[in-house]
């Protein structure tokens, strides 16, 4: 019985088979490396652009004030992110677990749950529309098709519901084959923002902005927010990883690399 059990438990299987109860400890093998290059690829995306570029594009602030300001909200949520990962490292349980013994029950269901499919619905929505966006693009000025927006959505919307389904394994194999993908299509995301229209995004590079300390942390507390809310998923992240520090270090460092890598290449870019 005991080997049978052994054996549904496998990582192999192509669905995620840990919904509510722990993961087992002979399951969790995630080092830290392997956290930062996942949190890397999932920080390829639209969304990373947003509170930046607000910041020099609505805040007239200069590059690097929206840089450094961006970059200390950010870090500090990602240090709530990483300590609410901790119950799912150390006992392989899941967010809700985790939460729900801090805030209590109702906590959990009036205040943590709401938050969590807000959030999900936001990230789901940049994911979408910023993928969209650069397949669209791609396609007309590589192959010249052109294709309806809402196609292209609804199948990217379809692939990223299937990987939600999907082992916590196959996510991490696939984002290492896949990283290189993901920083050409950042590029090309950042390609698109930077070169469309005369105003919005498109005046972006011209932008020599100041040095305004209540606009600096006007747009700090935007990133902060932005991300802190990812304290409602951190635990989910981390029940594989082999122990707590392990997954602490490889979500902060994934997350604050990733997060500086996109910037960076904002700002290194030609007015």
């Amino acid at each position: 019985m005991a080997k049978a059990q052994h054996v549904v438990l496998t990582p192999q299987s192509r669905i995620e088979r840990f919904g509510l109860e722990a993961v087992p400890q002979e399951l969790r093998k995630t080092k830290w490396y392997e956290y930062t290059i996942i949190q890397m690829a999932f920080s390829v995306n639209a969304g990373n652009f947003l509170v930046p570029a607000l910041a020099v594009v609505q805040g007239g602030l200069s590059f690097s004030a929206a840089f450094l300001s961006t970059i200390l909200g950010a870090t500090l949520a990602f240090i709530f992110v990483s300590y609410l990962s901790l119950p799912g490292a150390e006992r392989g349980i899941p967010s809700q677990f985790a939460i729900r013994s801090i805030i209590g029950l109702k906590g959990s269901r009036f205040i943590s749950s709401p938050i969590r499919t807000i959030t999900s619905l936001y990230w789901f929505a940049v994911q979408t529309v910023g993928g969209t966006l650069v397949v669209q693009f791609m396609l007309e000025r590589t192959f010249a098709i052109s294709l309806p927006f809402y196609l292209i959505a609804m199948f990217l919307a379809v692939i990223m519901s299937g990987l939600a389904l999907v082992g916590f394994d196959a996510v991490k194999r696939a984002t290492k084959y896949f990283l290189p993908l993901l920083i050409l299509g950042q590029l090309a995301m950042l390609y698109l923002l930077l070169s469309h229209g005369n105003d919005g995004m498109g005046a972006y590079g011209g932008n020599a902005g100041t040095w305004n300390l209540p606009m600096m942390g006007f747009f700090a507390s935007l990133a902060f927010v932005q991300y802190v809310s990812g304290v409602s998923s951190s635990a989910d992240v981390t029940r594989y990883a082999v122990n707590s520090k392990q997954g602490f270090w490889g979500l902060f460092t994934g997350n604050v690399a990733g997060f500086i890598l996109t910037h960076s290449l904002e700002l290194t870019q030609p007015a």
